[in-house]
């Protein structure tokens, strides 16, 4: 069984997308797949370069010979270099083998198309970002209104990203979706039928994350410059509009006010100059780390004593669930892409969205008073805590994911051999 990964090297390797093929790929070892990723615009070769680590093959696609970097990353494949693609891709599979093409981005819909006309690829997307959410900050209303009437609007880039993702649902063979939120759109927006749509939720391994005691912890926090009566919060994400952090800095002025001892680490990477004018009067309180690479990263999660999810627009976040593995009590707004992994007082404190003149944000007094509540009681965060790690570990686990996604390559490699004339 040969599958095709693809995604595009930019920052959403970094992101969403790279902890998700993280988390795939070591549940695939000893599992009958013979498993691809293919790393387009890769930086590391001038020429198209096959390597192999831990039993997965690696398929390095550089940038076009044009030099044009922005192909394949914030833009869309274009149709010619989807064809050379498509080509080096069917080199390393039998003239008439049929095999799985993972598609992860609306940017790739020109590889599914191409797929479809060679007809040798059984498309399957992730819809890994709900766009509408993401371009009309989720106000349905006005969604809705300009989709109805988008034969009307026809210069708008937000209908025609939506239009090309409808374009890549048709094409898939089958549509997964993270959350029941997206399932709904793509049946009823998009008009997909149900039976090439499914819903298989996010998951990581937990149990390979070390237990870190109290005393290493005040030894890392030193050793990072934190004192050990310090509280700190902690951001992991994209600096950008969406993420909600500019309620959480709003807020953080105000638990500031109560508890002077108080931290804020902010990771990730965008735009730094959008959020440091919020910190002006308060910058030896708040580190901006920048990227941080997953150990890093985990260090990071481990110091920290409340994670804060403040965002507008979230899929079954891998943020979410690795502070849920980390066992550290969750602050999350309440969205609907956390609506099946986080409940509200049973393994996170939730916070209502509030609808503004042009669009919704989060209530900064109630933020504000959730972080106080759970510095002032760790009581109720070890609570939060435990039950949330709980959940990750029953529910929201890797191997559950990648069973699930395994099975579905199966069923349709299967449904081809079934229908295959004698």
């Amino acid at each position: 069984m040969k599958v095709y990964f693809i995604e595009t090297t930019d920052k959403t390797q970094r992101y969403g997308i790279g902890s998700y093929v993280n988390n795939l790929i070591p549940e695939f070892k000893d599992k009958d797949i013979d498993f691809n990723y293919v790393h387009i615009n890769s930086r590391l070769y001038n020429s198209v370069v096959r390597t192999k680590k831990a039993s997965i093959s690696h398929i390095h696609i550089p940038v076009p010979i044009n030099g044009n970097s922005d192909i394949g990353s914030e833009f869309h494949i274009p149709l010619l270099f989807a064809r050379g693609i498509y080509t080096i891709i069917s080199r390393h599979t039998g003239k008439s083998e049929k095999f799985v093409l993972h598609l992860n981005s609306v940017m790739q819909t020109n590889i599914g198309v191409v797929a479809k006309d060679y007809s040798a690829a059984l498309v399957v997307y992730t819809m890994h970002i709900l766009l509408w959410r993401f371009f009309y900050k989720n106000d349905y209303e006005r969604f809705i209104l300009e989709w109805n009437n988008r034969q009307d609007n026809k210069e708008s880039h937000k209908i025609d990203s939506l239009l090309e993702e409808k374009k890549l649902c048709e094409i898939a063979d089958k549509v997964i979706c993270l959350t029941d939120d997206a399932y709904k759109f793509v049946i009823e927006i998009y008009q997909i039928p149900p039976s090439r749509v499914i819903i298989i939720n996010n998951g990581l391994n937990a149990n390979i994350l070390p237990q870190v005691s109290s005393l290493k912890k005040k030894k890392m926090r030193r050793k990072l410059g934190f004192n050990h009566k310090d509280k700190i919060l902690l951001y992991v994400g994209r600096l950008n509009q969406g993420k909600g952090l500019e309620f959480l800095i709003d807020a953080f002025h105000d638990v500031l006010k109560v508890h002077q001892n108080t931290k804020l680490i902010i990771v990730g990477n965008g735009n730094f100059d959008m959020f440091l004018s919020r910190c002006s009067d308060i910058w030896s309180r708040v580190l901006f780390t920048g990227y941080l690479d997953k150990s890093e990263l985990s260090n990071i999660y481990n110091i920290a004593d409340i994670g804060v999810l403040p965002s507008l627009n979230e899929q079954n976040s891998f943020v979410a669930l690795e502070m849920m593995a980390h066992r550290l009590p969750i602050i999350a707004s309440d969205i609907e892409g956390f609506k099946n992994i986080l409940h509200d007082k049973t393994s996170c404190l939730k916070i209502k969205m509030v609808k503004g003149k042009d669009s919704s944000g989060l209530d900064i007094y109630a933020l504000t008073k959730s972080i106080t509540t759970l510095i002032n009681d760790e009581s109720i965060g070890a609570r939060l805590s435990n039950n949330a790690y709980n959940t990750i570990i029953e529910e929201f686990n890797s191997k559950t994911m990648s069973d699930k996604l395994l099975m579905i390559y199966r069923e349709l490699l299967l449904c081809v051999i079934e229908v295959k004339p004698k």
